[in-house]
């Protein structure tokens, strides 16, 4: 009886520890450049902002460069709507796993928010 209750943890133990990870990305990066013929007008604000964003789990699962689009998009948001940011600066602090492994906890975007005025088309091709 002792041997089989032995046998049995052994055979457990062996099953629990024989189990694969498998990871895949949830998002392909494609890349791709735009174009264009025109030329902006901005009006740039003088003064310098900065933001602290702190991701949500969704934008940490598709990588660091959705994390800074969001962080971006975000600055952009909270600094009077603006359409573009100029001279972004960012710093990333990142968080360390139980394991060794590590995820982004925030990221500082620092640049000056500007508004498009205008376009010109300088009929270039």
């Amino acid at each position: 009886m002792k041997k089989k209750v032995l046998l049995f943890g052994f055979v457990a133990i062996m099953m629990a520890s024989c189990s694969t990870i498998r990871k895949t990305a949830t998002s392909v990066d494609v890349n791709t450049s735009i174009e264009s013929y025109n030329v902006a007008e901005l009006e740039v604000s003088p003064n310098k902002v900065t933001y602290e964003f702190r991701p949500a789990k969704k934008e940490l699962k598709l990588g660091t460069k959705n994390v800074l689009n969001c962080a971006i998009a975000a600055t952009l948001k909270s600094n009077g709507d603006a359409d573009i940011l100029v001279q972004p600066e960012y710093t990333m602090r990142y968080k360390r796993g139980l394991f060794g492994g590590s995820k982004i906890k925030e990221v500082i975007m620092t640049g000056y928010p500007a508004k498009i005025k205008k376009f010109t088309n300088t009929n270039k091709k």
